[in-house]
């Protein structure tokens, strides 16, 4: 006796026979099984009636928002007190942690949904005023080597420093 080619549709024990009865060894599925032909489904043991446990609760991640409204603050102020040009910088990270914020805010991950957005405001104001400052210093440019006559165009033409 030879046994069943396992490629052979018409083997009843194939497993890839969509029709083919499977035995699980729980006598429920058997009793399913021959009333209905079909072999019985996991999500059928579902009772609507339980009552599901409760999910546990995330603390809310508020954490980029927050640190993306300190960096755009402080970007923001270095800009408009000092011209500091690498303000730019900490306002690029600023913003992109404030969208981050924004975002799980959408989504109900996190909480500080105006924090985030204020960060946002203040990053844009701060790379906006960063390309004003770098047009008002623009005519020190060819002083940048004397650091005494840069010092003193960039003061008459920003008045900062």
């Amino acid at each position: 006796m030879t046994a069943a080619d396992p490629r052979d549709p018409r083997d009843p024990g194939d497993p890839s026979d969509p029709g083919a009865p499977r035995d699980s060894g729980d006598p429920r599925d058997a009793e399913q099984s021959r009333d209905s032909g079909e072999p019985r489904d996991p999500r059928d043991l579902y009772d609507p009636g339980e009552a599901t446990p409760a999910r546990p609760q995330r603390p809310p991640r508020n954490r980029s928002g927050w640190i993306g409204l300190a960096l755009a603050g402080v970007a923001f102020l270095a800009s408009l007190l000092v011209a500091w040009t690498g303000a730019v910088l900490l306002a690029a990270l600023g913003l992109a942690l404030s969208v981050t914020g924004l975002v799980r805010a959408y989504r109900g991950r996190a909480t500080n949904g105006k924090a985030a957005a204020g960060g946002l405001v203040l990053a844009i104001l701060t790379v906006a005023l960063g390309f004003f400052w770098s047009h008002q210093a623009q005519p020190c440019l060819p002083y940048t080597q004397d650091k005494m006559k840069f010092s003193q165009c960039y003061q008459d033409h920003t008045g900062l420093l």
